[in-house]
């Protein structure tokens, strides 16, 4: 009822995918974005890396020191699971 064409969603992951799902046919909009921490970086609340991680695509390790109870099963346990299930979808193609 806003008008808004575009929603940005961050409740952080999983549950902001969960929740645009669950509510996708009630929204009204043209674009709905899960954006994670995104406020939390333009709001100053968390810190970015120092721009020479980010440079070098590195700002995942910087997150991982900052919050290692909150990130290390996305960075340690589930990036390797994504790539180890990417590298047998390939597989399966070819």
């Amino acid at each position: 009822r806003s008008g808004a064409r575009i929603l940005l969603v961050a409740f952080g992951s999983p549950i902001q995918e969960q929740w645009l799902q669950q509510y996708r046919h009630l929204l009204r909009v043209d674009t709905a974005l899960a954006v994670g921490g995104l406020f939390d970086f333009y709001s100053g609340r968390i810190a970015r890396a120092p721009m020479w991680f980010r440079k070098r695509g590195l700002e995942w390790v910087w997150r991982l020191a900052m919050e290692p109870r909150n990130k290390f099963h996305r960075y340690v346990i589930g990036n390797p699971k994504f790539l180890w299930r990417c590298f047998w979808q390939l597989k399966k193609v070819s």
